[in-house]
């Protein structure tokens, strides 16, 4: 299974795909790599084909982030409410964003 939600425990779900969400946009989508941006700036510089990534996608991203950020810094904020929307709404932005990433084989004849 190679969803996110096999992860069972929250704390390590939203890490984790706050970590995938940053390496791909760090590797295929021009955010800029290092400390002193955050990841909600990464979203906003992130670009495709010359273009800021589509407000839908932004804006889902948006929502796992601060998700994350109210697991990981609020006190008494401690699982994921909807959790299955939460992993269904991750599995679905990672997937539109690999299908952006060109396939380097793409125009190969096997």
């Amino acid at each position: 299974n190679n969803s996110i939600g096999r992860y069972s425990n929250d704390f390590e779900l939203v890490i984790r795909a706050s970590k995938e969400l940053e390496y791909l946009l760090e590797t295929h989508f021009q955010a800029p790599s290092g400390k002193e941006y955050g990841i909600h700036e990464k979203i906003s510089l992130a670009q495709h084909e010359g273009a800021p990534l589509s407000s839908n996608i932004v804006r889902q991203m948006r929502y796992l982030i601060t998700i994350r950020n109210r697991i990981v810094h609020e006190r008494d904020f401690n699982c994921i409410p909807e959790r299955q929307s939460f992993v269904q709404t991750f599995d679905k932005i990672e997937t539109e964003l690999k299908d952006l990433i060109p396939d380097a084989n793409k125009n190969c004849v096997i």
